[in-house]
């Protein structure tokens, strides 16, 4: 049987939880390194690892820099507590180039002492992300060495998930200049990522970006096509926005005169997605195609009436 809290039960026990980290912080500051037993260490950087979870990145930090200057570099979740550590300290409120540069300093800190676990893939392609992506005003990009970080990714950790997620940022990268050469090599360094890995957990994500960069960057809609469809196969990376790709696959399918697909298409948008916004537009599209072709037998999808509770 699961229990549900309530909202408020649950608010407090996070008040508590709070009060608790930070009781146990300030113990540690008072008191001076290593005071803290192991099971309070165990329960401070599980609570900062729970808050991370939770985005109370300010919280995080505190809990996981205690806990970071009392572990010794033996300790077996070192690594662990190191890595989250870069995570709160570049993620907290406000973002500063100090707060940066310490998240920078953890990362490196963690592939260097790790160089071929999980931690240090993650670690490489965050670097990555820090320095293509500004993270407030005054923050300054250097997308040329996140590029060489993704590739450090792809090249130590081959076929994997984070030579996936690799692949899409550097991929991501290419394009932003809209140069065809280098758009065109971004297309196809996921093309070569996706035959790698055909069961990849990140496939339907590489298929619709590669699919996209075909449509809207490089005007090609028959490769477009044939990448959205294995997106479609494999389920669509983001379900809540399922019903726009479905529209955008069944517009592409038009455009290259695949109307019969287009038809099934605007159909699972209206059978499945009854509240999406093209629900109508979708049925509509349906007639049109049916009618165009009276031999195909194309059954017209009837609106469902959306229930208010």
């Amino acid at each position: 049987m699961t229990l549900k809290t309530s909202s408020r039960s649950q608010s407090l026990q996070r008040l508590l939880s709070c009060s608790c980290l930070c009781l146990i912080c300030l113990l540690a500051a008072c008191q001076g390194k290593k005071d803290l037993s192991p099971s309070e260490l165990d329960a401070l950087t599980a609570d900062g690892i729970g808050s991370l979870q939770t985005y109370s990145f300010d919280i995080a930090y505190k809990a996981l820099s205690t806990a970071h200057a009392q572990s010794a570099t033996t300790d077996p979740d070192y690594i662990k507590i190191t890595y989250c550590l870069a995570l709160a300290a570049w993620h907290k409120s406000p973002p500063s180039h100090d707060a940066i540069i310490e998240a920078k300093q953890h990362l490196r800190s963690v592939v260097e002492m790790s160089p071929d676990s999980k931690w240090a893939a993650s670690a490489l392609i965050d670097l990555g992300r820090i320095d293509e992506v500004a993270d407030f005003n005054a923050d300054e990009t250097d997308v040329p060495s996140a590029q060489a970080y993704y590739k450090r990714v792809r090249n130590k950790f081959p076929n994997s998930e984070y030579s996936a997620k690799a692949t899409l940022y550097l991929a991501q990268s290419m394009i932003q200049d809209f140069d065809k050469p280098s758009t065109e090599a971004a297309a196809q360094l996921l093309v070569e990522e996706m035959k790698a890995q055909p069961d990849s957990h990140w496939l339907s994500t590489m298929a619709q970006f590669t699919a996209q960069i075909y449509a809207f960057y490089l005007n090609n809609k028959e490769q477009a096509l044939t990448y959205y469809n294995t997106a479609w196969e494999r389920g669509f990376p983001r379900a809540a926005e399922a019903d726009l790709s479905l529209w955008q696959y069944g517009l592409l399918a038009q455009e290259c005169e695949q109307d019969l697909l287009a038809a099934k298409v605007f159909t699972e948008i209206v059978q499945k997605y009854p509240r999406s916004l093209y629900g109508t537009l979708a049925r509509e599209r349906v007639r049109q195609i049916a009618v165009k072709y009276p031999d195909a037998e194309i059954v017209v999808p009837t609106l469902n009436a959306v229930k208010v509770n």
